[in-house]
């Protein structure tokens, strides 16, 4: 996201990272051919330059591909880990038909935890087996929030799923390394150094926003935190929680500091984004509103494939642009807070 500083210059700043069930790959891809559509029917002939493509959908097809390829067995399937209630489902087929495209061998089928806890066993050699069906690759679009455990056995699915062979997307530790707290750590002096070297974490520095955690006490902390106490609104507060709708902002930060609970210490303390307004319309399934002064969000998929601490695969593929109303603090789209977008550039 653009970030204007006090000094008024507008920079580039990372917001979070989102390692499971990334969402709108596949609706992101039309995205742009909708709105070069839309725009040469108002009479503005753009350019492929003005509204870059995405290629999100064919990145997250061709990565659970590969990763079904590299299992090895063409008659194991793919499974889609989604809820009994999917709202996002329209997103997840687009996935799923540009898969059997690439490869019409692949099968993909759509299962709950529930499900894999009632039909789900592991072999010796711990393959997945669901039902009388082997599992490649066991792609979760589900199971990232606490609801989505309806009962012990759910928590018991995910575990027999994290102890077979098959391909996780995500593993367990994969999930954990999106965490808040492991964003705010990255950010401490020396960590990315490990991982990229001097040169290329100093580039990616330049994106970093403030990041300080509550469950310890050190100077910097110690002044971030008065800090918000006196401007909450330039800081969000943030859990260890994804799916939208779980940060503290405003006045809702400074109560929060000025409790001595337990419970703040699994938040990590952010400097909030001044990003740039513009002019937008919001169309939804009743109304096309103008909205005069919205804010964007640029995200950029990425396809990692793993073998132990191999890389198979490391490359990014395709990007998402959501908007939001200037005043709203969320934007997850799937929450309600949000809107998909393209980019159009000058």
């Amino acid at each position: 996201m653009l970030h204007r500083d006090q000094g008024r210059d507008l920079l580039l700043r990372q917001i979070e990272i989102n390692t499971i069930s990334v969402s709108f790959g596949g609706m992101a891809q039309t995205m742009d051919q909708f709105h070069s559509y839309v725009l040469k029917q108002c009479g503005c002939e753009v350019t492929e330059k003005q509204v870059p493509k995405s290629l999100s959908l064919d990145g997250m097809a061709m990565g659970l591909l590969e990763a079904w390829k590299k299992y090895g067995n063409p008659r194991a399937t793919v499974v889609f880990i989604v809820m009994s209630n999917e709202r996002n489902i329209f997103d997840q087929r687009l996935v799923e038909w540009r898969l059997q495209e690439m490869d019409p061998r692949v099968r993909v089928v759509r299962h709950t935890l529930s499900h894999v806890a009632e039909h789900g066993s592991l072999s010796a050699d711990k393959a997945l087996t669901i039902g009388d069906e082997e599992a490649a690759v066991v792609y979760f679009r589900s199971a990232y929030m606490p609801a989505h455990y309806t009962s012990d056995k759910d928590w018991e699915a995910r575990l027999l799923i994290e102890r077979s062979r098959t391909v996780k997307c995500p593993s367990v530790g994969l999930q954990l390394a999106g965490s808040k707290k492991v964003q705010q750590v990255l950010t401490q002096p020396g960590v990315v150094e490990r991982y990229l070297g001097q040169e290329r974490a100093a580039l990616l520095r330049t994106t970093f926003a403030g990041q300080y955690a509550l469950d310890e006490e050190s100077d910097e902390q110690r002044r971030a935190v008065s800090h918000a106490t006196e401007c909450p609104d330039l800081y969000v507060m943030k859990p260890q929680r994804e799916g939208g709708g779980n940060n503290l902002y405003g006045e809702r930060v400074r109560t929060a500091l000025c409790q001595d609970c337990p419970q703040l210490k699994a938040f990590v303390l952010m400097e909030r984004l001044n990003p740039p307004c513009h002019s937008n319309w919001r169309l939804d399934a009743k109304t096309f509103t103008a909205c005069p002064c919205t804010v964007g969000e640029l995200g950029v998929f990425g396809v990692l494939l793993t073998e132990g601490e191999t890389q198979l695969l490391n490359c990014q593929m395709g990007h998402l642009m959501r908007n939001k109303a200037v005043d709203a603090d969320e934007a997850g789209v799937a929450a309600g807070f949000g809107g998909l977008g393209s980019l159009l550039l000058q």
